[in-house]
């Protein structure tokens, strides 16, 4: 339980970050209901299914094989590369996430106030 825990840990602390004010409740709030439900779905399989183990490796395989085929949409957090000293970087994943958002980043003016 201690992988589950970390991960959701990990996923809000990302969430919060990368979402702005208005929809960062329904970001923290989805991953919230979507890791109950795969702790639930599991134990019913545990419940309902001698073999549970093997189908739990398997979709934990396609559901892994899923995030690294998508790896390159997921970005390094623009606080942790500030953290450490790697502010070009920070600044490119901002410039991202603000067209992601349809909005306008001038590195000049958004950061000088």
């Amino acid at each position: 339980m201690t992988g589950i825990t970390g991960f959701n840990t990990i996923s809000l602390v990302y969430i919060s970050e990368i979402c702005g004010p208005s929809l960062r409740v329904i970001g923290i709030a989805t991953i919230v209901i979507f890791s109950s439900l795969g702790v639930l779905i599991m134990t019913l399989l545990h419940h309902f299914h001698p073999n549970f183990i093997f189908i739990s490796l398997g979709i934990t395989s396609i559901i892994s094989l899923i995030i690294l085929y998508k790896q390159k949409y997921f970005y390094e957090s623009p606080q942790f590369l500030s953290t450490s000293h790697k502010f070009s970087e920070s600044l490119i994943v901002l410039q991202k996430i603000a067209k992601f958002n349809n909005k306008e980043f001038n590195t000049l003016t958004e950061i000088d106030t």
